[in-house]
């Protein structure tokens, strides 16, 4: 389950993830994600979007990204991004 507090509130995303061990017993596990807004020039969706592989690799080696960063309105990572328009492609 993910849920977007509006742009106004908070600038996070919460992903709440509930399980059950192989033991039995339950695990919560919660993580607040970076909400990033689709504009400016350099931007992990944008380039996951359009398939920017050289794009996305820079912002992470850089330290300007975060592969958990998601969208503001869906709560979608850059992998999400990428793989509903699938546009990247496997390596040859």
């Amino acid at each position: 389950m993910v849920y977007c507090f509006p742009q106004w509130f908070l600038e996070k995303a919460v992903h709440i993830a509930a399980r059950i061990t192989f033991s039995g017993l339950p695990t919560i596990y919660i993580e607040f994600r970076r909400r990033v807004p689709w504009g400016g020039k350099d931007n992990i969706l944008k380039f996951a979007l359009s398939g920017n592989t050289l794009g996305v690799k820079s912002l992470l080696i850089q330290g300007e990204a975060s592969l958990t960063d998601v969208d503001p309105n869906h709560g979608r990572t850059a992998l999400h991004v990428s793989l509903k328009e699938s546009l990247f492609t496997s390596p040859s």
